[in-house]
């Protein structure tokens, strides 16, 4: 099963999403690796399908806009679980057209 889940926290000043497997999980030695381009794990239920992109694509993209990734232990100690945070703006007052 995946979990897709979303909150901000009380100032509504940064979006967590989190994406959370139930699968084999990844080792504590290598869930900085998973974010390096081209960087495939030989374990799991993919095997050697994947180009080793996505994580390194979605790292790079979320630091682009201030925010970050990591991968932890799955709640209960099953699974992955991929935490996405993402600074937000505050929102500005846009100038009235009626003058």
């Amino acid at each position: 099963m995946i979990t897709i889940a979303a909150a901000t926290d009380p100032r509504h000043s940064t979006l967590t999403l989190t994406v959370t497997d139930e699968g084999p999980g990844i080792p504590p030695a290598m869930r900085e690796q998973v974010f390096e381009m081209f960087f495939t794990g030989n374990e799991g239920d993919r095997s050697l399908h994947g180009t080793g992109l996505g994580l390194a694509i979605c790292r790079g993209m979320l630091g682009a806009h201030g925010g970050t990734v990591s991968a932890v232990e799955g709640p209960h100690g099953q699974g992955t679980q991929i935490i996405m945070r993402l600074p937000l703006s505050t929102p500005t007052q846009e100038p009235s057209d009626d003058a």
